[in-house]
Formats: C-alpha cells, sequence, structure tokens
C-alpha cells in the first residue's frame, strides 16, 4: 500500500487567524521548497502538517500555539505527519527537480547573497536544505 500526499487544497478552509490562512502559508511553503529543491542536486521535500504549524506559530511569533494549530487540523481529519503536495494535475506534484534549472531570482537571492547563509533556512517548514557551495 502506498500512501500519497495530501494535496494543497485539503488545507482551504482552514482559519487560524483569517479564513484560508494556513492553505495559504503552505502554498507559499511548497512553492519555496520546490524552488529551492530545483537549486540543489535533484531533491525533493515537502512539508508535514506539523512542520508548517511549527512555522506558522514561529512567525505569529508564538501568540498563535502550534499545539492549538494541530488540534485544527486534526478536527479536519489532518495527522501532524502528513505530507503536502502540489495538487493533482499540477506538474509539479509529479515533477522529479532538475538541478540548474532556472528559478525566480528571489529564491536564488536568498541562497546565494552573501547576506544570508543555508544555514538559516535550516529547519524551514520541518526539513534541511543542503549548502550549494559545498
Amino acid at each position: 500500500m502506498t500512501l500519497e500526499n495530501l494535496e494543497l487544497n485539503d488545507l482551504r478552509e482552514i482559519a487560524i487567524i483569517y479564513e484560508n490562512d494556513f492553505f495559504e502559508f503552505a502554498e507559499l511553503v511548497l512553492k519555496i521548497m520546490y524552488g529551492i529543491d530545483k537549486m540543489v542536486k535533484n531533491r525533493i521535500s515537502k512539508p508535514t502538517i506539523n512542520g508548517l504549524a511549527g512555522n506558522f506559530s514561529n512567525i505569529c511569533g508564538e501568540k498563535v500555539n502550534k499545539h492549538m494549530i494541530l488540534s485544527i487540523a486534526k478536527k479536519r481529519g489532518l495527522n501532524g505527519n502528513d505530507t503536502i503536495d502540489f495538487n493533482k494535475g499540477d506538474e509539479r506534484r509529479y515533477e522529479p527537480p532538475v538541478f540548474g534549472q532556472k528559478v525566480p531570482w528571489y529564491i536564488n537571492a536568498v541562497i546565494q547573497n552573501k547576506g544570508y547563509d543555508v544555514d538559516m533556512l535550516n529547519g524551514f517548514a520541518g526539513r534541511s536544505f543542503t549548502r550549494i557551495d559545498s
């Protein structure tokens, strides 16, 4: 039996602070992870509900508790270990990343700008990133 990742749309209508905020946050994180994966040696990273909840809480200055978010997700039938992926029909769901493929300039700037370090991204959405200069 193969477990399939949840679709991004499964997070619609979840309201932490406002309607669809968790969906919008997950979509942004998923797009960033997808872009970074294209830069780093053919790797595929997907966020989990648990990782997203932790990062959402951190961005809110922990005024929104991670466990509260997980509780809301659980009421919707979601598990903290569930992995979020692009929706079925979106080619990014099945497309393996290709090293060296162009990504938006702002992702490239975060990774390669001398003022930033890949270490700052480690742990983002419950994932680790690899240095591109190593």
